[in-house]
């Protein structure tokens, strides 16, 4: 499909559209398919290079109600959507990476990542063909043999295929954009009934004319005859090589973190990957302070204690049982306007430990430390500091700031991201600088994991983190 689409878009005015304005033993045909294979096929319109104005019933348009039933019309509006944030490692939402190959296709043999995803709500499958970062072919089947065939290319449908009984059946339509470039059904595998192709009229760039009407009088086989390019959506079910990369049939393939070097994962259990691969939250990893499988208790004390003791922070006013021992400001031009930059540390008169506070980005950065390098990290939302307002973490109202524990001036302990009261955003633990444990990031709602991965060794995230 993808051959005709870029022959009749771009090929319209070459010489080769010479062939569609002469007959064939009286009778018209169009070019990309065999000649001879035509003579039972009925044609009312046949013109390429000189498209009639398209009457309003055969306008080529997805609303159109004439071409496209209303349960086409929201399939193929979905398909583009369901695939926008697909990658060789997380599939459409709902789905699971069960094998990974490598594989040629076509008579160009052309090489292309081969995913193959299950779904873990019901036995559908969908296998998706990466050929490069633009384009993707895919077959999904809700049940076996009976689904679809597509293919995208910079995220856009250019051609749909239906699948029924394990062959084609139903409606194939080519796009161009928003507009249908062909349009043509198949019943078991043969192109049966109505036929139809649009070209641009010159001049009218943004209407395209009726180049082609016509119909299959009887089933034609429209792959076998298909000449330019030989393309089908179906080539997908016939790889002539391929590599095995991971994964088995029927077991889950392992996971990637998109954000971390794929190489280092190998000791990283990935249940969720992020980007769109969401796992619900067991009840152990409910989101909140007082969860004593992620915080224990003199953890939750710390936590709770952070909005009544730097809530109330300014250049002169620090932390509760400090007071200011120093204070700089300085001028910084940015383009027409000058902003004055300030740092203050405030000495704890019950301790011998010390914060060092700077703005920045809406947010006061607080640096607590001791002699011995201990103490922790604190970035203060300045903008979101006042009490709950009783709606919770969907509500807004409560303190937002993100955490992280430093022993001998590494990262050692917990490191957090609280947002609008007690609810935890992303929960890490690190041991002498290394994450260790788990890493959790939950949804807005706190219903859903969006990350959650199992660390079965100290990883250095610091340094196998994608710039």
């Amino acid at each position: 499909m993808k051959a005709i689409y870029f022959s009749l878009k771009s090929a319209v005015c070459v010489c080769a559209l010479i062939y569609t304005q002469t007959m064939y033993a009286g009778h018209p045909f169009v070019f990309f398919l065999d000649e001879k294979s035509q003579s039972n096929v009925l044609f009312t319109v046949c013109n390429l290079s000189s498209p009639i104005l398209c009457p309003v019933k055969y306008t080529n348009r997805l609303s159109n109600t004439n071409l496209f039933s209303l349960e086409e019309q929201k399939s193929l509006k979905t398909i583009p959507i369901k695939y926008r944030n697909v990658t060789t490692n997380t599939g459409p939402p709902g789905s699971v990476l069960t094998r990974l190959d490598n594989a040629a296709f076509g008579e160009d043999n052309k090489e292309g990542i081969v995913a193959h995803f299950s779904y873990t709500n019901s036995v559908a499958q969908e296998e998706i063909v990466f050929f490069g970062k633009r384009e993707r072919n895919v077959k999904y089947q809700s049940t076996p043999g009976n689904g679809y065939y597509a293919e995208l290319l910079d995220g856009g449908l250019v051609s749909s295929q239906e699948l029924r009984d394990g062959t084609l059946n139903g409606l194939c339509v080519t796009f161009n954009d928003d507009r249908a470039v062909m349009l043509l059904h198949y019943t078991n595998g043969k192109a049966l009934g109505k036929f139809y192709v649009w070209t641009p009229i010159a001049g009218l760039p943004q209407s395209d004319g009726l180049a082609v009407e016509a119909e299959f009088k009887e089933p034609y086989d429209f792959q076998k005859f298909q000449l330019i390019g030989g393309s089908d959506l179906t080539s997908i079910d016939k790889p002539k090589s391929g590599t095995h990369l991971i994964g088995e049939a029927n077991h889950p393939a392992k996971k990637f973190i998109a954000s971390l070097n794929r190489a280092s994962q190998r000791n990283i259990e990935v249940i969720a990957a992020g980007d769109g691969d969401f796992v619900p939250c067991p009840p152990e990893y409910a989101d909140v302070i007082s969860n004593t499988n992620l915080f224990t208790l003199n953890e939750q004390t710390l936590l709770k204690e952070i909005p009544l003791k730097y809530g109330k922070v300014t250049t002169n006013s620090g932390p509760t049982g400090s007071v200011l021992v120093s204070y700089k400001r300085w001028p910084v031009q940015w383009r027409e306007n000058r902003i004055w930059f300030w740092a203050a540390r405030f000495q704890f008169t019950n301790s011998v430990a010390w914060d060092d506070v700077t703005p920045g980005g809406g947010m006061l950065h607080h640096k607590i430390r001791n002699e011995d390098g201990d103490g922790y990290d604190l970035d203060y939302d300045t903008y979101n500091d006042g009490e709950s307002d009783g709606g919770g973490y969907a509500g807004g109202g409560g303190a937002s700031f993100r955490f992280h524990q430093i022993k001998h001036g590494v990262q050692d302990g917990l490191d957090v991201v609280m947002d609008h009261g007690d609810h935890c955003v992303q929960w890490r633990r690190y041991s002498n600088g290394m994450m260790v444990d788990k890493w959790l990031y939950w949804s807005p709602d706190g219903n859903t994991l969006m990350l959650w991965a199992k660390f079965k060794e100290p990883y250095d995230i610091s340094k196998y983190q994608n710039k």
